[in-house]
């Protein structure tokens, strides 16, 4: 903020080989479109569409291929929409249930639970507004989601990030080293689909 525009391109000319390779480690887009494969509970599903039929999009389990898919009807254009619909669905009906579970294992309510398509973090708590969990999670593999929900219930104990809080997340689930592991590695990743 306090450089001049001069510097500040000085700067980024001198850093331009460290720039390009950081742009190149970026996952290409993934549209969801027919044939795009796309994870759902950290399973690769191939996305079929089915233009001649009826009924929104579903999940059938694996086909020849050996594969689950995601079978979209109606027309062309309405595919990404009705994937993005059953992704947001698929993660309510499990981060609700996984959510109910976590916090009657601290003998607490049902706390209201509502879905964004966040990039900066995966959940978020507030003692009157309930959770808030992005639905890309339901993308990625049960222990991952396992340990957000454990950390976003822990703090309808503790809110904060105290040695008290990361006992009652541990007390929640064995997941938390591999899951953080794993969304260090590959939590951006479930950005570049749609």
């Amino acid at each position: 903020m306090r450089s001049s525009m001069r510097s500040g391109m000085t700067f980024l000319q001198s850093k331009q080989d460290w720039l390009a390779e950081r742009l190149a480690e970026i996952p290409a887009r993934v549209p969801l479109a027919d044939g795009a494969l796309v994870p759902v509970r950290g399973q690769q599903h191939a996305i079929r569409h089915r233009a001649g039929t009826q009924g929104g999009a579903w999940i059938q389990p694996a086909g020849a291929e050996g594969m689950p898919e995601i079978h979209v009807a109606g027309r062309d254009e309405h595919v990404a929409r009705r994937v993005i619909d059953l992704l947001r669905v698929e993660a309510r009906r499990d981060l609700v249930a996984r959510t109910r579970d976590t916090a009657a294992k601290l003998g607490r309510n049902m706390p209201r639970v509502t879905l964004r398509d966040t990039v900066s973090r995966w959940g978020s708590c507030s003692r009157s507004a309930g959770i808030a969990y992005c639905w890309r999670l339901i993308m990625m593999p049960d222990f991952v989601r396992d340990y957000v929900v454990a950390h976003e219930v822990g703090h309808l104990d503790e809110l904060n990030h105290s040695s008290r809080f990361w006992a009652i997340v541990d007390r929640l689930t064995p997941h938390r080293a591999a899951a953080c592991a794993w969304l260090q590695e590959h939590g951006t990743s479930v950005h570049r689909y749609g």
